[in-house]
């Protein structure tokens, strides 16, 4: 290790928790200590980071409040910690969406949101999820122009938003199809029913509107980071059967009507995205690799845009935003 700060890191084993190891290395983060944290059952074991081998351990309170940044991405894990994190100097970076309804908590996404104060930074800090990154890159050139009026969007969201659990049981869910050649499903313990060979319209719990969990979320994030007041959003999310890479198919309803080739330059001129040629689809499988969001099938007619975007949800819905924040609050 290097000098640097003391760093803990919750769900160091699960799919976010390595993505971020990962981008840390690359962007040679400098790290003094790392501790990682995973569930009891995982307690001894090691993992590596930089040449050196991490013990993991299992969550414990006194030794994460001493830490000087603590990153959260172990669902479920950071409401428990909360009280003592308040109380003690550590930073808090989350990325499971514990903190992304709290209007106390600044949300932090690179080239939507990325201003962190400089002279009294947050002491807890939320990064946006999966496929929210790629709406909000997309919906903010447009509410920046006060052009945005309603977004309207179909989500198609691998098993990797589900984390390394999610990831395994499609693993062996299709495998389990393939050998058998039979349409029997298999019991689900993560999603709703087996996602092999299937896709499922609903991520989360039904709430009395009808709309899921993950749906309110959505709709609660893609608000506090698009500039568009009294802009509608209509979403619906759909697990599909892909071990990586997301989609959404958006349509977007303008307060003013654009020619194709403007709409084409205001997506241009904006970061992290990254238009596609003619004939070029964007696709899950194809966003892996890529730290941008990629938009194809883009149409555009009177006040109304059509797109379909795709995005490494790992990496730049999650890890790259998790670093980012860290190199605000810390670098």
């Amino acid at each position: 290790m290097t000098a640097g700060p003391r760093i803990a890191l919750l769900g160091a084993t699960g799919a976010v928790g390595a993505e971020t190891l990962s981008v840390l290395e690359e962007r040679r983060f400098p790290v003094g200590e790392l501790r990682a944290y995973a569930s009891p059952d995982s307690e001894g074991e090691e993992l590596e980071f930089r040449g050196d081998a991490v013990k993991l351990q299992r969550v414990r309170v006194e030794e994460i409040t001493r830490c000087d940044l603590v990153i959260s991405a172990a669902p479920g894990v950071l409401p428990e910690l909360l009280p003592a994190l308040r109380k003690s100097a550590a930073r808090v970076i989350d990325v499971t969406g514990a903190l992304e309804a709290d209007a106390s908590v600044p949300l932090f996404l690179p080239g939507v949101a990325p201003a962190l104060d400089a002279r009294e930074k947050p002491r807890f800090v939320a990064v946006p999820r999966g496929v929210a990154v790629g709406l909000a890159l997309v919906l903010a050139p447009f509410g920046r122009a006060g052009l945005l009026r309603r977004a309207t969007a179909v989500t198609l969201e691998s098993a990797s938003g589900a984390g390394i659990a999610g990831v395994g049981e499609l693993t062996d869910h299709t495998v389990g199809v393939l050998n058998r050649m039979t349409g029997e499903r298999s019991e689900s313990e993560v999603f709703g029913q087996s996602l092999a060979f299937d896709g499922l319209p609903q991520i989360g719990a039904v709430e009395p509107s009808g709309d899921t969990t993950e749906e309110l979320a959505l709709h609660g994030v893609l608000h506090r980071l698009v500039s568009a007041p009294g802009f509608v959003t209509e979403l619906t999310r759909v697990r599909i059967p892909t071990l990586g890479g997301s989609l959404a198919a958006v349509h977007l309803e303008l307060g003013e009507a654009r020619k194709d080739a403007e709409v084409r330059e205001l997506l241009a001129r904006a970061p992290l995205l990254s238009l596609l040629p003619p004939g070029e689809l964007p696709t899950p499988r194809g966003a892996l690799g890529h730290d941008d969001v990629a938009i194809g099938r883009l149409r555009t007619s009177g006040t109304r845009v059509a797109l379909v975007l795709a995005l490494n949800d790992l990496r730049l819905g999650a890890a790259l935003g998790v670093v980012g924040a860290a190199e605000a609050l810390l670098g």
